[in-house]
C-alpha cells in the first residue's frame, strides 16, 4: 500500500498542466501564408479604411474593385466559413457577383460594426493577423493530441528498447490484427515478448476534470484491467494534463491500486524500470 502511495505523489508532482509547445500553439508560417492569400481583400479594404468619408456606398464601390474583400469581412468578424442573419442577409463564403449581392453585403458589414473592427489609422493587416489568430484557437486541440501522440510513440519506443536491453529479450509491438479481442481497440498499443502478450498500453490527456473523467479513473481503467487479467496483461496508463491532476486524490488512488502502471505522459522516459516491472 505505501508503495502505491508513494508511486501517486510521484505521478501527482509529476503532471503537466499542459503539453502545447509555443511553435504549435500559434503556427505561424501557415497563419502567414493564409495572410497572404487574403493580400488582395486586405489592400481593398485598407484604401476604404483610409477614405475621409466612408459610407455604404464606398464599400458597394471597394467590393465591386475587389469582391474577395469579403473574405476580409469574415476573419474580422469571426465568420470563416460565412454567417446567415434572419433578414435573409450572408456573409457567404463566395465573393459577391452582382450589384444587389454587394449591396447586402455592404450593407451587412457596415451593420455589424465595420468601422468600429477598423476605425482611421489601423492597419487592416494587423487586425487580420489577430482575427487569424482567434480562429485558428479551435484547432490547437487536434494539434496538441497529435504531438502528444507522436511524442508519446517516440517514448514508448525508446523505452521499450531499454527494458529489452534489461530483460535480455526481444520486446516488439503487435499489429493490431495481433492484438487480443478483449484489448482490440480499447488500447493504443500491445507489447509482446517472444511473441505473448504481456502489457497494453493505453494515453489519455484530460485538460480539465469532471464526471467523465472522474468515472474513466475510477471504473473505466480499473475494470479494463480486469478484463485484461484473463490474457493475462498489465495495463500501462500515460496519463497526463490538468484534468488529471484535478481528480480526487482518493479516485487516483484506487487507479493505481488496480491498473499495472500509471505514468505521466511528460515523464514516460523517466519510468522505464516501472515499465520493466509490468513485463
Amino acid at each position: 500500500m505505501e508503495d502505491t502511495r508513494q508511486a501517486l505523489r510521484s505521478f501527482r508532482a509529476s503532471i503537466a498542466p499542459d503539453l502545447y509547445s509555443p511553435s504549435s500553439y500559434i503556427p505561424w508560417p501557415a497563419l502567414d501564408s493564409e495572410l497572404a492569400g487574403l493580400r488582395l481583400g486586405i489592400d481593398a479594404l485598407q484604401r476604404l479604411a483610409d477614405q475621409p468619408r466612408r459610407t455604404k456606398r464606398n464599400v458597394v464601390e471597394a467590393l465591386k474593385g475587389e469582391p474577395s474583400m469579403v473574405q476580409v469581412f469574415q476573419r474580422l468578424f469571426a465568420a470563416p466559413s460565412g454567417a446567415g442573419f434572419d433578414d435573409g442577409r450572408a456573409l457567404s463564403e463566395e465573393p459577391p457577383r452582382t450589384a444587389r449581392e454587394r449591396a447586402k453585403v455592404a450593407g451587412l458589414a457596415v451593420d455589424l460594426g465595420l468601422w468600429r473592427l477598423v476605425p482611421r489609422g489601423a492597419r487592416v493587416e494587423d487586425l487580420v493577423r489577430t482575427a487569424l489568430v482567434a480562429s485558428d484557437a479551435r484547432r490547437r486541440g487536434f494539434r496538441r493530441r497529435r504531438e502528444i501522440e507522436g511524442r508519446v510513440a517516440q517514448l514508448v519506443a525508446s523505452t521499450i528498447e531499454g527494458a529489452a536491453e534489461a530483460l535480455g529479450e526481444p520486446l516488439i509491438l503487435l499489429k493490431p490484427s495481433q492484438v487480443p479481442l478483449v484489448a482490440r481497440s480499447r488500447v493504443d498499443d500491445v507489447i509482446a515478448v517472444g511473441g505473448r502478450p504481456v502489457a497494453a498500453i493505453s494515453t489519455v490527456f484530460e485538460a480539465q476534470s469532471g464526471g467523465r473523467q472522474t468515472r474513466n479513473f475510477s471504473l473505466t481503467y480499473p475494470e479494463l484491467q480486469r478484463e485484461l487479467d484473463s490474457v493475462p496483461m498489465r495495463l500501462i496508463l500515460i496519463a497526463d494534463g490538468r484534468g488529471v491532476g484535478e481528480i480526487s486524490p482518493r479516485v487516483m488512488q484506487r487507479l493505481f491500486d488496480s491498473v499495472g502502471a500509471c505514468i505521466p505522459g511528460s515523464a514516460v522516459d523517466g519510468h522505464a524500470e516501472m515499465t520493466r516491472s509490468c513485463l
